[in-house]
């Protein structure tokens, strides 16, 4: 399933499809897989083998989806230490006669 998915986040973003490479070691009557995927020139390996490379291809996609997933940074996040969105925000403020005060992070500039 995670492999699917990876498939169409690829398409969806314009990007080549993912890449696979499977490692196998142990024994011929036990092995162990490995896995990394390539997708979007980021590389994602699986860090537990795996009693199939099937499997293992899995782990790597949803290593990888996890990864894609996250949210965006916040823009305001950390602003009231000095970062630009604090910056603008006071200057803004001044500009037009308005006392700056501190921006919370996650919420609005009034």
């Amino acid at each position: 399933m995670s492999k699917s998915k990876l498939h169409l986040l690829c398409q969806q973003r314009g990007w080549d499809l993912p890449t696979y490479e499977v490692n196998k070691q142990g024994h011929d009557h036990n092995p162990l897989f490995y896995a990394t995927v390539t997708v979007n020139a980021s590389s994602f390996s699986t860090s537990s083998p795996s009693s199939s490379s099937k499997k293992a291809k899995s782990d790597a996609a949803e290593l990888a989806l996890n990864h894609f997933s996250l949210p965006a940074p916040s823009l305001s996040a950390g602003c009231s230490s000095g970062s630009a969105g604090g910056e603008y925000s006071s200057l803004y403020r001044r500009d037009f006669a308005v006392e700056p005060t501190r921006c919370k992070a996650n919420s609005p500039l009034k």
